[in-house]
């Protein structure tokens, strides 16, 4: 007879877009910031020109006091007329965000 007690437990939280935003800073860098998602697997990359970059600085995840996580993913902006996007990816999303900063440095949501 198996005796083994199996508990499975699922927390969701939906990502709310206003939590994901891209900041520019005096040092010529991005920050794609994303904050308050569950479970702590989330993958945050930056796109140039819609490749992959492979120049990424992270901070690596960090609690917040809710029980949830904040991330923050910079890239050196190497050339203005380039096209700069950071694409989330959560299981809580079914499709990944993203969020562009291009010529017109504007944040656009798709």
């Amino acid at each position: 007879m198996d005796t083994t007690l199996r508990i499975t437990i699922v927390f969701v939280c939906l990502f709310n877009r206003d939590l994901v935003s891209i900041f520019y800073n005096h040092a010529g860098a991005l920050i794609c910031v994303v904050m308050g998602f569950y479970p702590k697997d989330i993958t945050v990359e930056w796109r140039v020109n819609g490749q992959q970059a492979l120049d990424e600085i992270s901070t690596g995840f960090l609690p917040n006091h809710d029980q949830t996580y904040k991330i923050q993913v910079a890239i050196l902006l190497s050339d203005t007329t380039h096209n700069y996007s950071c694409q989330i990816m959560h299981s809580s999303l079914q499709e990944p965000m993203v969020l562009t900063w291009g010529k017109n440095r504007s944040q656009t949501f798709f």
